[in-house]
Order: structure tokens, then sequence, then C-alpha cells
């Protein structure tokens, strides 16, 4: 499993937690758990480029995606080429069988992401918050109990549209929106790890949870 939560980074949660009552126990229970890289670099500042070098674990100099201007209905897109295989490809390979879900069009199959991929979604219309996430996810995940599965999740996160908190101890309404899209995405990751504990499978699972280039959108 990989999961990845869009616009998130390590320094910021850590921040966060410690100067406001985050409530991040999904996260923070996976990390005092597993091996914590809290220097971890992107390859981008950008959603397409590092999309591109998660599914392929290349550099932005070698897969090229990071073209912002083309609509990705646009016949000019620049897409993954053909010599690059995809993480969906090498698994699917080796017998197992992918799973996609994403978020946001930078995430579209138009650019090759869902290459070797049994099924792959993208939500990038609409109001992105009231997809139902969790349940698709725990149906991909469910099909590891049959045969060897590999599940690519990449999550809002962070990411605008913020969700709305209001309180009158708060003087800035952004950052408060901010934190409280981080504690949503906090209990999908939460929902996630528990549904796999209950299978029984956890403890035989490789699981990467990671952001796609870190930062925070309400310092732009």
């Amino acid at each position: 499993l990989v999961l990845s939560l869009d616009a998130i980074s390590y320094i910021d949660i850590a921040m966060n937690s410690t100067e406001r009552d985050l409530k991040l126990s999904g996260i923070k229970k996976f990390e005092n758990e597993s091996v914590s890289y809290n220097r971890a670099c992107s390859s981008s500042s950008l959603t397409a480029s590092s999309a591109a070098s998660l599914i392929t674990g290349l550099g932005l100099s070698r897969h090229c995606l990071y073209d912002y201007d083309l609509n990705t209905e646009d016949k000019h897109l620049k897409v993954l080429s053909l010599k690059y295989k995809t993480i969906g490809e090498i698994l699917r390979a080796n017998e197992y069988k992918c799973f996609g879900l994403t978020s946001f069009s930078r995430w579209r199959p138009h650019f090759g992401y869902s290459k070797g991929f049994d099924s792959y979604i993208n939500v990038s219309t609409g109001n992105c918050h009231t997809y139902p996430y969790i349940e698709k996810s725990l149906s991909f995940i469910k099909n590891s109990i049959k045969s060897p599965t590999f599940v690519l999740l990449h999550l809002i996160g962070g990411h605008p549209p913020l969700l709305p908190k209001y309180d009158y101890n708060d003087n800035d309404s952004i950052e408060s929106a901010y934190l409280n899209t981080i504690e949503e995405a906090d209990q999908t990751v939460r929902a996630i790890f528990n549904y796999i504990r209950e299978l029984g499978i956890y403890d035989s699972s490789l699981i990467f949870l990671v952001s796609d280039h870190g930062g925070r959108p309400i310092a732009q």
C-alpha cells in the first residue's frame, strides 16, 4: 500500500501538533510503529511532476513531466514515455492485482499513470471532499485476501478546497480550515489502517505513508 497525502509535510504536522491541539492519532500511531524519514525531499514542488516520480521512481530530469500549461485533454499533452514502466506494470508482471484511487486532475490517467492497473479511479471534478474515499479504498484493499495486491491511494491531504472550521478563538480562518482538513485526512488514514488490521494482514503488509510534494498551501 502506498498512501499519499497531498500538500502535507512532516515538518508541518510536527509543528502544528505541538503548537495546536491537532488530533492526528492515525498518523502518529503509524509513525511510532514505523521507520520515519523526516528529512525526505520531493523531486518536485508540483503535483504532476511528483506524481510521475512516485509512479515511476524517476526524477524530474528523466520523466520530464513538468508542463502545467496544457489541459489534460490537449493532444499535445506531455505524458509518460512508453519506455518507462510504472509501478503498476512492474507489479502486475509479478502477478499482483493493482488498484489506484487518486485525487485532482494532475493525477489523471491521461498522463500514463494508470498503466498496469486493473482499476484506476481519478476524482478531479465536483467537490472532491464528497467522494467516498474510505469505502472505495477498503474495497480495493479487500482484494489482498484473495491474491497479492498493490493499492495506490493519493488523497486530498491538506490541499484546497479546505474544510472550514468555525471557532471564535481562531484569528485566522484559513489556518483553522487547513488544520481541520489535516485532521480529516488523519481520520481517513486511521480508518484505512484499522481495516487492514481487521483483515489480519497488517503485519504482513508493506505500507508507505508519504506526501507528494509537501508544503503548506496557505503559505503560498
